[in-house]
């Protein structure tokens, strides 16, 4: 198991569930604007890559500085203000994205620990059934690992090793 820290142990307070839950209904109130897509609507959409960012800068850059050659229905400052919260809303997208991130590696890790902990108790019903009368939670548990078997040992030695 790679090197991880310790994950907390103590569940979430109710006062910080709802700190959680309001900050992220305030994100919601704030930005009001944001839209749904689905996922045939999001391709069928242009997509502004890396590459393609510098190219609508400078197009918009151009627009802005010379009106006289856009039509009477885009309006230049329009333009700029819809650049402008593009890269804002970048910002916001990478701040969220690295929050997100850090919820995501934590269940990770605490649903790995879980599982380990789970196997090791289960590991010990088997060795426990008959002085303690654990058959039924044995029984219960050994659903979950139901025709896997045991792997033989010379099974293992006589793989031939990966080679990456």
């Amino acid at each position: 198991m790679p090197n991880t820290p310790p994950t907390a142990n103590t569940p979430l307070t109710k006062a910080q569930r709802e700190s959680v839950s309001t900050a992220l209904d305030s994100i919601r109130s704030s930005l009001s604007f944001l839209v749904g897509l689905r996922p045939s609507d999001k391709q069928r959409l242009l997509k502004m890559g890396h590459k393609n960012r510098a190219f609508v800068e400078d197009a918009i850059k151009a627009g802005v500085n010379n009106p006289s050659m856009l039509p009477r229905s885009i309006e230049p400052e329009s333009l700029q203000d819809k650049l402008t919260l593009f890269a804002q809303m970048r910002g916001v997208q990478f701040d969220l994205q690295q929050v997100t991130e850090l919820v995501d590696n934590t269940v990770t890790i605490m649903g790995s620990e879980l599982y380990e902990d789970a196997r090791f108790i289960y590991s010990l019903t088997k060795t426990k059934v008959q002085a303690d009368g654990l058959n039924t939670a044995t029984a219960k548990l050994s659903k979950r690992f139901a025709g896997q078997g045991r792997r033989s040992a010379d099974k293992t030695e006589n793989k031939a090793p990966v080679v990456q």
